[in-house]
């Protein structure tokens, strides 16, 4: 049942994973879970809206860039994203704190429009090619 329940539930996944890691981005090794317990919120309670201190607290990260469009300060990342194969098992997917997805996701980005880029480039010098030499392009048409 509980294999079940962690592929099915994304945030269970989540939160498993976070645990394994111990709260540690895997990148730059910054303590994720103690910013958590800094800012005094809890990953078992449902999000709530934080009040007084707790929401100065979550002001001052969020100017410096560790709090995520939901209010999160980690995400649970693909190693092997899955538009490259990758999977959602656990042994796929690691903690990273806020700026260290960004800027993997960046990167996996700038790799896809790179490839995106090549492929359209490719298309086109087949139909620059189809254009010069319309004898071949009647050849190859079925």
């Amino acid at each position: 049942m509980q294999e079940f329940r962690e592929e099915t539930d994304p945030g269970l996944r989540r939160y498993l994973t976070f645990e394994r890691d111990k709260g540690v981005c895997q990148l730059c090794s910054r303590d994720v879970g103690a910013l958590e317990k800094w800012v005094g919120l809890s990953l078992k309670a449902p999000r709530e809206r934080p009040y007084g201190f707790e929401r100065r607290k979550m002001r001052f990260l969020r100017r410096r860039g560790l709090i995520g469009a939901q209010g999160q300060l980690y995400d649970c990342d693909h190693i092997v994203p899955r538009v490259e194969g990758g999977t959602d098992k656990r042994d796929n997917l690691r903690t990273l704190c806020v700026p260290c997805h960004k800027r993997v996701t960046r990167e996996l980005a700038g790799r896809r429009s790179k490839r995106a880029r090549t492929r359209a480039d490719d298309i086109e010098a087949r139909i620059q090619a189809r254009q010069r030499f319309p004898s071949i392009a009647e050849r190859d048409l079925p």
